[in-house]
């Protein structure tokens, strides 16, 4: 949790509370970095996201039978916060997950991404939608 609130350098997108339907935006994330993204939400919007890494050789979508073959290095973690710190959502070394929430409070909420540092280090893309 201490990674969700760490000094990491922020990405202004709106990507939460869309209501228009858009494809998913990948990401590059290098082992024991963390990448964070932020969007402004009214109290009383439903905020959706799913996350999902990508094959390490040709970035192509991960099945569920691919996601078993995935090196240890491609795992990563991921939290949401509102905008006076609560967290909503929190998963720790997986290659896939999802969340929702109904926004309480009114502000920027933070959604870090962050990966275990690994030797040689390890560059892993990521989709969000």
């Amino acid at each position: 949790m201490a990674a969700c609130r760490a000094g990491s350098s922020l990405l202004p997108l709106l990507l939460l509370a869309t209501t228009l339907p858009a494809g998913a935006l990948r990401y590059d994330l290098r082992s024991g970095h963390t990448k964070c993204i932020s969007d402004e939400i009214k109290v009383g919007a439903m905020a959706v996201g799913k996350y999902h890494i990508l094959g390490p050789d040709d970035g192509s979508l991960s099945s569920s039978s691919q996601q078993q073959q995935l090196p240890d290095s491609h795992r990563m973690s991921l939290c949401v916060t509102s905008p006076h710190g609560n967290s909503l959502h929190y998963s720790e070394n997986v290659q896939s997950d999802n969340f929702a929430f109904t926004a309480s409070e009114a502000g920027d909420y933070l959604a870090c991404f962050w990966a275990p540092d690994h030797r040689p280090p390890a560059s892993i893309a990521f989709e969000f939608d």
